[in-house]
């Protein structure tokens, strides 16, 4: 895994590192809300990445690792929608970012409004 300081010049982005080896990473992930790349060779490396010490966890404590992050992702994105995002929202979407969870949101046809830089809420 190589991580480099996420620098545009004229809207284009860095060039990526390469290995040793001169070949390329299979994946590249904006981190640190988008002032980092992240490259890697697998997912689990990138997860290792977000969750401090995933790689050293057995299959279960992984995926329940991943999913405490997907959650408090979520909520982090719901809060951001409901309290700061810079669009109106509509009550059925307002309904569903407040609803319980519990159960999954039972939504219709349609996507929330872009939330902007949401990104940045999960710096590490």
């Amino acid at each position: 895994m190589q991580i480099i300081k996420n620098v545009t010049v004229m809207y284009q982005p860095p060039e990526p590192p390469r290995k040793e080896d001169g070949s390329q990473f299979e994946f590249e992930m904006l981190a640190d809300g988008g002032n980092s790349r992240v490259y890697a060779d697998t997912p689990e490396e990138l997860l290792g990445y977000l969750i401090p010490g995933y790689e050293a966890l057995d299959g279960v404590d992984q995926l329940t690792s991943r999913i405490l992050y997907a959650n408090t992702a979520a909520v982090a994105l719901q809060a951001y929608a409901v309290l700061e995002a810079d669009v109106a929202l509509t009550e059925e979407e307002r309904r569903t970012l407040e609803a319980p969870r519990d159960m999954p949101p039972q939504v219709t046809l349609g996507v929330l409004p872009a939330l902007g830089n949401y990104h940045q809420l999960f710096s590490s």
